[in-house]
């Protein structure tokens, strides 16, 4: 009886598997572009930006996208007064996208990003670590930042209307970030205990490490 019971299960996920695969079979390649609308880095507290980006189709399985976003301090509700203080930021993100199945209603794709910001601020009454271990203390400091590096995403473009949807991804990476700071004001060597969750503009010079990438997008379809 189980045997029979299992066999019939089979037999009706294979037909729901068959007419899937028919509907799709008969339905007509994915051409569409999207106009998208990042919802992640406006609440980023150290570097909050506004991200659009633009999504075409080439052919067949691939599509082609760049992104870009711009911060300052008008936009940075979410940031401490520090983080506010003469803040700018800008970005460009271009992507190649690789799509698992064009004839899908759901969109599921791979793809490969490339990255790269600068950030700006004046920072007062702070401190850093300098690229060969000294503390530094200061009454005021230029400060820039530049981050660029590689994500590999798996990604889905999920409709919830006829034009309207999300973009959800996530995957991994890698990032080169290089601190400077510039025209210090009364710069002091002082002693600083820093602790595992420091934050990334505390120290100076070049780092190498993975990156993760995960996020969500609001969509309009073309």
């Amino acid at each position: 009886m189980k045997l029979l019971h299992t066999l019939c299960l089979l037999t009706f996920l294979a037909t729901v598997d068959v007419h899937s695969q028919n509907r799709e079979a008969h339905r007509q390649e994915n051409t569409n572009s999207f106009i998208t609308l990042s919802l992640w880095p406006i609440a980023d507290p150290y570097a909050p930006r506004l991200r659009v980006g633009y999504t075409a189709h080439l052919k067949g399985h691939w599509k082609v996208g760049l992104d870009a976003g711009y911060g300052n301090g008008a936009l940075s509700f979410m940031a401490n007064e520090e983080f506010q203080n003469e803040y700018k930021l800008w970005e460009v993100r271009p992507e190649v996208h690789y799509i698992l199945n064009p004839k899908s209603s759901t969109i599921k794709y791979l793809s490969a990003e490339l990255f790269y910001i600068h950030q700006t601020n004046v920072f007062l009454n702070g401190d850093y670590t300098t690229d060969d271990g000294n503390d530094i203390a200061f009454d005021q400091a230029d400060y820039q930042r530049q981050k660029y590096g590689m994500h590999f995403k798996f990604g889905l473009f999920l409709n919830i209307g006829k034009n309207l949807g999300f973009n959800f991804y996530g995957g991994v990476g890698f990032r080169i970030r290089d601190n400077q700071y510039s025209n210090t004001i009364n710069p002091r060597e002082t002693d600083i205990f820093r602790e595992w969750f420091a934050q990334p503009n505390e120290f100076e010079g070049r780092d190498f490490n993975f990156n993760p990438a995960l996020g969500i997008k609001f969509y309009y379809k073309i």
